[in-house]
């Protein structure tokens, strides 16, 4: 992960325990016996840690995939250059420059 987007998944994380912690004392407020404002404060509370675990996910997500392309473009060059090499390849090697045979 880039550096820059390695900064936005942990500033996502914290918000999301920031506000988890947030909307557990908000909770306890409205039990004992809450305001109309402790409501709102509670959905304030439950949009933004939505939000911030998405973008967190969302990173995971790209990241992963990123990775599994990563990995399926490397087999796949691989196996075209050390599993199944062409004549090309193999008068390349003997020192045939551009695959033409002497």
């Amino acid at each position: 992960m880039p550096s820059r987007t390695a900064l936005i998944f942990w500033t996502a994380v914290a918000v999301a325990v920031l506000l988890l912690g947030g909307g557990v004392a908000t909770v306890r407020r409205i039990f004992a016996g809450g305001t109309v404002g402790d409501y709102v404060a509670l959905s304030l509370t439950v949009v933004g840690l939505a939000a911030a675990l998405l973008v967190a996910g969302r990173i995971v997500s790209v990241s992963a995939r990123a990775q599994r392309r990563a990995r399926r473009s490397w087999r796949v060059d691989a196996h075209r250059i050390f599993k199944r090499p062409s004549r090309a390849l193999h008068l390349e090697v003997l020192g045939c420059p551009h695959g033409l045979p002497p």
